[in-house]
């Protein structure tokens, strides 16, 4: 008979929170419909001499219907597991949620998926993949090379890593990753696509039926999208090496990787739209410094966006030549750096086009700092009292997840 536990308060809060990611993505058909059907009929009410100007107008509506309950199947397949499965360090779930009402940030957050769905893991979203991960992979590729490197002993980190397509194409190229990632709902999609995928192109979704507005063709609402363009648990696409170890962590990745046993650790780290996602961006160089070794290398790209910036004045921001300064300040050379452009989870076929003038440098890591600044020290110092969580594993395909889920993992926005 398994013996009862006793939850800590913490616990209890992060089993609450996935229990609230899986009902945000069971109510999505819902939650559409309903938006749906505000929306018709200020086109149904219309006077008819306006209305025979919109042929159809019902045909599309209905069509639309019928893209939203494609979207609600593939969603509610993405939620089909427990946490347990998802995290084998976790008992089962056995706080009763109840069934409420998702606020309007999480629904957000399960169309922001479907987007993140065509970027990562369809043919639609090579050219945005191409302008992101191909200068990152290139640059890993030629840093460490295959004919002087055994690439299965370079650990590489992908911190912030979404649904996983970019870690996954560096472990495809041999090298040993890990893939870190805060967000339950991105841990979902790429638990999803990374495991339990049979086939390429196996699913069909239609991301862009919630967008209405700089729309050049009603058509374009109701764009079928086929994902995976490459199954990774086949993988029968992938570049032609031996693949490398793949890991994926859940968690706050400054708590993960400032601990005193990831010191050094990491032979590279990769990161891509990621530097301005925290509050605090001196932390993300901080930590990244610490898990390099002298001589590791610090690839990135991406742009400032700042995602707390409108959270009260809580986001420290910089410009881009601050951090620069910064960088060097904690003790790395930089030995290259450009700009690239990029789009980021948007609809080709759409009237508006946001594009990002991206940051990409690579950074070795010296050991020298300026004056005053002791890198991780404060961070290793604090965390000395906390035991790491054992990273837990679970065999299915070629990936494993760990988790070290504290509560702020799983209250801080994507």
């Amino acid at each position: 008979k398994k013996m009862d536990t006793i939850k800590t308060p913490v616990e209890t809060a992060e089993e609450r929170h996935f229990q609230s990611v899986k009902n945000a993505l069971s109510h999505y058909g819902e939650h559409a419909v309903a938006v749906l059907e505000r929306m018709q009929p200020s086109y149904t009410g219309l006077p008819a001499k306006y209305k025979e100007m919109l042929p159809d107008l019902e045909g599309h509506f209905e069509a639309l219907r019928t893209c939203i309950g494609c979207n609600e199947e593939f969603l509610l397949s993405v939620s089909e597991v427990t946490q347990h499965d998802l995290f084998a360090n976790q008992d089962d779930v056995s706080v009763k949620q109840q069934q409420t009402i998702p606020t309007e940030g999480d629904m957000d957050k399960v169309r922001s998926l479907l987007r993140m769905f065509v970027r990562d893991w369809s043919i639609d979203g090579s050219n945005e993949r191409d302008q992101c991960y191909t200068p990152l992979i290139r640059e890993l590729e030629a840093t460490f090379p295959v004919n002087k490197t055994n690439r299965g002993d370079v650990r590489v980190l992908v911190p912030g890593c979404g649904l996983g397509r970019l870690a996954w194409e560096i472990s495809q190229r041999g090298f040993c990753t890990q893939g870190n990632e805060m967000s339950l709902f991105m841990l979902l999609g790429s638990d999803f696509v990374l495991n339990r995928t049979t086939g390429k192109e196996q699913c069909k979704i239609y991301p862009f039926v919630h967008q209405t507005a700089n729309v050049a063709k009603r058509s374009d609402m109701i764009r079928e999208i086929r994902i995976p363009d490459v199954c990774p648990p086949v993988a029968e696409d992938a570049p032609q090496n031996e693949p490398g170890d793949f890991s994926m962590v859940a968690g706050d990745f400054r708590e993960i990787y400032s601990i005193d046993e990831q010191e050094g650790k990491w032979k590279a780290c990769v990161t891509c739209f990621f530097l301005d996602t925290g509050a605090n961006i001196f932390e993300y160089v901080e930590a990244i410094y610490h898990l390099l070794p002298v001589g590791g290398h610090w690839l990135n790209l991406g742009p400032l966006l700042y995602h707390l910036s409108d959270n009260s004045g809580a986001s420290v921001e910089v410009a881009a030549d601050d951090l620069r300064n910064i960088v060097v300040s904690f003790g790395f050379d930089i030995v290259s750096e450009e700009t690239h452009q990029s789009t980021y989870a948007g609809n080709p076929r759409s009237m508006l086009h946001v594009g990002y003038k991206n940051i990409f440098f690579h950074a070795v890591k010296t050991g020298r700092t300026k004056p005053g600044l002791t890198p991780s020290s404060a961070k290793t110092a604090q965390n000395k009292t906390r035991a790491p969580v054992p990273p837990a594993v679970f065999p299915v395909a070629t990936t494993t997840l760990a988790s070290e889920m504290l509560e702020a993992s799983f209250t801080t926005s994507t």
